[in-house]
């Protein structure tokens, strides 16, 4: 459910379901409880994986930026000038050369974490945030099963005596007789409710998150290995790296 991180838990105040039924209720916010705790593990995962980007990131500017100053740094080596006597101005060559290996040590160690946080990073997404992602979905599509159906069945206490109304005054309608086809198989109840849903199908329309009565959340981090199989070899393959990287 990606409804955007960090919607209102209880919009407006309100902390219960719309459900009428109390028991029912009881038993939707309970799996609405468990759906937040669960929320709240992936969310400390996610965030960790955030701040260990946010490293990585400034790490490989880091790089860049040491980078930059020694190719200028090798510039100014390179096009050291000579007098007309053809002396050379060594002046700054050591303090230049110096700079540059403290600079490419620097680089060559920043790698060396860049590479192993990346190595850690994946592996944490493969395997403790993908198994929470998992458990959060499941328990999303849990509240949501049993919000529609209870709901559902609910709404349709209060719809369909108005519905039977409408229906009875179709039958009785021009309507009717127009949308009758003698080489169609519908019965007039399918065709009353073909032209209700043309009715209705413009009139739908999405509403915010926060009537949902649920924190919404987002997953940021993803990756490729759909099968089981297949992600189970890229963790084995990432723990080796892991241990020569020790």
């Amino acid at each position: 459910m990606d409804a955007g991180k960090n919607q209102p838990t209880k919009p407006n105040g309100v902390e219960k379901m719309f459900l009428k039924d109390t028991e029912q209720n009881q038993a939707l916010e309970a799996l609405k409880e468990r759906a937040e705790t669960v929320l709240s593990e992936f969310n400390a995962i996610q965030d960790n994986l955030l701040t260990i980007t946010n490293n990585i990131d400034r790490n490989k500017k880091m790089i860049a930026a040491l980078e930059a100053e020694n190719s200028e740094l090798q510039s100014n080596i390179d096009n050291m000038t000579a007098t007309n006597a053809g002396e050379i101005d060594f002046s700054h060559f050591d303090e230049y050369s110096d700079k540059i290996n403290s600079n490419s040590r620097k680089i060559a160690a920043i790698r060396r974490v860049v590479e192993k946080t990346e190595i850690n990073k994946e592996l944490i997404i493969l395997t403790d945030y993908h198994n929470k992602a998992e458990e959060l979905k499941h328990c999303y599509t849990r509240f949501f099963d049993m919000y529609f159906e209870v709901y559902l069945n609910e709404l349709s206490e209060d719809v369909i005596p108005p519905f039977n109304l409408l229906f009875k005054i179709f039958r009785n309608s021009s309507k009717s007789n127009e949308s009758v086809n003698v080489t169609s198989a519908l019965d007039i109840r399918e065709q009353f409710l073909n032209i209700v849903s043309k009715k209705l199908k413009d009139k739908l329309t999405d509403i915010p998150a926060t009537k949902l009565n649920i924190e919404g959340y987002h997953i940021a981090f993803g990756h490729s290995y759909s099968a089981t199989m297949q992600r189970q070899n890229r963790i084995t393959e990432l723990t080796q790296l892991a241990k020569k990287g020790e």
